[in-house]
């Protein structure tokens, strides 16, 4: 080899370090698991392990399961505290030996015999359990992976705007991440998909994932199979990669974490009404402690007549026929010249015979 073809390739080196350098900070793989849940923890966790395994040698710098990934929702036999801190134990060491962070959510009991609760958990590259907290109860710390900030939640979490939002306006996370257990993905059918988690994008311009397990039996809107509709959608909402009821398999995508620009949630944050409330909502999560009364000014705007249409309609259970309905009364409160038109809760996806027949009962 000549002088100057080691020079080239000295510098061919080089170039490439410093390409594979600026890939590593904003690129990241991510796998997003989705299975049946076994009725046995020691099935499930070997499943889970199995894919952790997988994931790791595609190069995956996070792996997402599952809520209930180890301990079924309806378990009868379910393991005493001593069997799942050692079915977690094994999740974080395996998340140390491949290098990677493995985001689930499971089942847990603090004591032995006490009422089982279940957490949100996150285990990082280096065998640390970043995130612990209870669903519904806690509001969870957002985790860094290659120096991106990344929030979790918990299936019903998702309905509070302190894990969707909050991290993204206040902390600058740039991936929103759901272990859910029940319907995250298929919630609005095959007309609507992925309607809870696309607007989460859409509103704060980050990456989000939601991981859900496919169920066997019937649901409570007749469905059979459902859960499933694992997915990782863009920053924007378009979907980049997703699952319908596809069984034990898992989505792998690399993702550009300079996609997650975070545009919307700054505008959110410079909002000058509404800007107060998430600051303070940033120095909670921080552990601070913030003033019980807000001095917010009241913006003023021009009077004006303004025509509200209240659109009265019968549901179905099928989605198509209530969204046709639907729209037929915005054109009808359109041609009246209405400012506003409301329309009553369920109105998209009807109501299951069973859920009505156990509120008139209450009534």
């Amino acid at each position: 080899m000549t002088a100057n073809s080691r020079t080239f390739s000295l510098a061919a080196l080089l170039v490439a370090s410093l390409l594979l350098v600026e890939a590593s900070a904003k690129d990241l793989k991510i796998a997003v698991v989705q299975t049946t849940i076994e009725p046995r923890l020691e099935d499930n966790l070997a499943k889970a392990l199995g894919f952790i395994d997988r994931a790791g040698r595609a190069g995956c710098r996070i792996v997402v399961l599952s809520e209930h990934s180890l301990l079924p929702f309806e378990a009868t036999n379910k393991p005493t505290k001593m069997q799942l801190d050692a079915a977690f134990d094994k999740i974080r060491r395996k998340a140390r030996s491949e290098g990677l962070c493995v985001v689930f959510s499971d089942g847990y009991r603090e004591t032995e015999g006490a009422a089982y609760q279940t957490y949100g958990i996150v285990y990082t590259a280096d065998g640390t359990q970043a995130v612990f907290y209870r669903k519904n109860l806690d509001v969870p710390r957002p985790f860094v992976v290659d120096g991106v900030t990344c929030s979790p939640s918990v299936c019903s979490d998702r309905g509070y705007l302190e894990h969707s939002d909050l991290p993204c306006i206040a902390l600058g996370a740039q991936i929103v991440i759901d272990s859910s257990g029940g319907h995250g993905g298929d919630d609005g059918g095959s007309e609507l998909p992925l309607i809870r988690y696309r607007p989460w994008a859409a509103r704060t311009g980050v990456w989000v994932i939601v991981c859900n397990p496919v169920h066997e039996d019937t649901d409570f809107m007749g469905r059979s199979p459902w859960g499933g509709g694992s997915a990782i959608i863009r920053p924007g909402g378009s979907v980049l990669a997703a699952l319908r009821y596809e069984k034990d398999t898992m989505i792998i995508e690399q993702i550009d974490t300079d996609l997650a620009t975070l545009e919307p949630a700054r505008q959110r944050l410079n909002h000058p009404l509404f800007k107060p409330f998430w600051q303070q909502g940033k120095a909670l999560l921080a552990g601070g402690k913030v003033e019980s009364q807000l001095n917010v000014q009241p913006l003023t705007s021009q009077g004006r007549n303004i025509t509200i249409a209240a659109a009265q309609m019968a549901c179905s259970r099928r989605i198509d026929e209530n969204v046709r309905c639907i729209c037929r009364e915005i054109a009808k409160a359109a041609r009246k010249k209405a400012d506003i038109v409301i329309f009553p809760e369920l109105a998209v996806t009807g109501i299951a015979p069973m859920t009505f027949a156990r509120q008139v009962g209450r009534t």
